[in-house]
């Protein structure tokens, strides 16, 4: 299991929103917005979903650890280059 929170705040600008959006669909795993809108990747052993928070972006779910590793980098270094 996996649990983080991403400081973006909930109240971010559309174009923020978008930006985000864009890079959750670039990520491997990518199922859609599922579960009432919730971003969603999934695949053997894997089920994160992602929601916004008061504290933050929230992904949670399972994901195998040496998955895991070079997925969540790869998230945060796409979110800096483009946040």
């Amino acid at each position: 299991m996996h649990d983080i929170c991403l400081n973006v705040h909930y109240s971010a600008p559309k174009e923020i929103w978008d930006m985000i959006g864009e890079i959750y669909r670039s990520m491997d795993y990518w199922c859609g917005f599922e579960n009432g809108g919730c971003p969603t990747w999934r695949g053997d052993n894997i089920e994160l979903c992602a929601s916004v928070e008061p504290g933050g972006i929230q992904i949670s779910g399972e994901m195998p650890d040496e998955i895991w590793n070079k997925w969540y980098s790869e998230l945060k270094s796409k979110m800096s280059a483009n946040l």
